[in-house]
């Protein structure tokens, strides 16, 4: 199977794409982006990432953010799915969810789930339009699916903060530009 290769371009501001498994609607739910977002803003402040925009889908997320330099993000992001996933992977075996019939992967010793798919997509933004591009894309996302038929009526995703309403859980870094 082929890679994709990240490259870890110091001072660049990225776009990263992290898709569930199988692309099903596994975040669905409120309380599941509303997870995401604490699990996003605790990822924000212990690795000190400058996070620019996000937006949380029912089946992927998008991220533009700055990784402080030596960041090996591949890595870092796959903490973050990996934290995330424990946690809600635990609570539906706990209430028995049939949802993990859906995300049961075969394991040589036992069987396994898979929340997020096994990679991200990394897009490195070398320009400050770009980065203004995929912060728009963020924000334009669930108009596009069908969501929401305005930005401000999507809680799950950066645009309230950029329209002054600061009272979301996760916190929003200024552009540096």
């Amino acid at each position: 199977m082929n890679q994709i290769r990240h490259f870890d371009y110091s001072g660049t501001v990225r776009f990263i794409t992290i898709a569930c498994h199988n692309r099903l609607k596994l975040l669905a739910k409120d309380r599941l982006r509303n997870k995401f977002c604490s699990h996003l803003e605790e990822f924000h402040k212990r690795v000190r990432i400058k996070l620019f925009a996000y937006v949380i889908m029912p089946n992927h997320v998008h991220l533009v953010l700055l990784p402080p330099d030596g960041l090996k993000i591949g890595k870092s992001i796959g903490q973050l799915k990996s934290q995330f996933a424990y946690d809600v992977i635990q609570s539906w075996k706990n209430t028995n969810d049939h949802i993990l019939d859906s995300i049961r992967v075969p394991n040589r010793l036992r069987q396994d789930y898979a929340f997020w798919m096994i990679r991200c997509h990394d897009y490195n933004c070398r320009t400050t339009d770009k980065v203004i591009e995929k912060i728009k894309y963020c924000h334009r996302n669930p108009i596009r699916a069908g969501l929401a038929k305005d930005m401000s009526d999507w809680p799950w995703s950066s645009y309230r903060w950029y329209n002054g309403d600061r009272k979301g859980i996760v916190t929003i870094d200024d552009l540096p530009i």
